[in-house]
């Protein structure tokens, strides 16, 4: 990680962050647990956790200099980081109310490590739980397939940037209560 690429990633995912914001202060409650497991520069889960300060907010990364950037630049947010791979969160016995999973695309992943990976987190959500799923480019999974198959609700596919004309690929689904 270094301050141009950081630079880069966050202005790409303003829309993002907003609309998740927005999203979660009426889906989640207080005291919910909104986990991002794939953090990247920690600035999403950072910005989540001042929006919704009533949450716990955590972020998680396997690259080292990503959380070492996250600490150093969000250390005042009320937001945890930690030092893990997300395609193996699932054997941590972690658990959430909300999933945050941005990182399921061709930028990172192939589209059967992005399957084998959904698979395995969908066990870290709590029953009744709130997958949300997007990516800057194309999510590689069927996600509607995926769903039925792991009998969640796809509640959504699509969200909209407030103030303009466009649509944007952002799933969430539901995990059984």
């Amino acid at each position: 990680c270094n301050e141009s690429l950081a630079t880069q990633l966050n202005a790409d995912e303003r829309h993002f962050r907003q609309h998740c914001a927005s999203l979660l202060k009426s889906l989640s409650l207080p005291g919910a647990v909104i986990h991002d497991p794939a953090c990247s520069t920690g600035e999403f889960i950072a910005h989540l956790a001042r929006e919704l300060p009533d949450r716990q907010c955590v972020g998680s990364d396997r690259s080292a200099s990503m959380i070492e950037h996250a600490k150093k630049h969000h250390g005042t947010s009320s937001a945890r980081f930690y030092l893990a791979d997300a395609r193996h969160i699932a054997t941590t016995g972690s658990q959430c109310d909300v999933m945050i999973l941005r990182f399921l695309n061709a930028e990172v992943m192939t589209r059967k490590e992005a399957q084998r990976a959904f698979h395995a987190m969908v066990a870290c959500v709590k029953p009744g739980g709130t997958i949300l799923l997007f990516g800057h480019t194309p999510v590689l999974i069927a996600v509607p397939y995926m769903a039925q198959a792991l009998k969640l609700e796809l509640v959504s596919s699509v969200a909209a940037r407030p103030g303009h004309t466009e649509l944007f690929q952002f799933y969430r689904l539901r995990t059984p209560a």
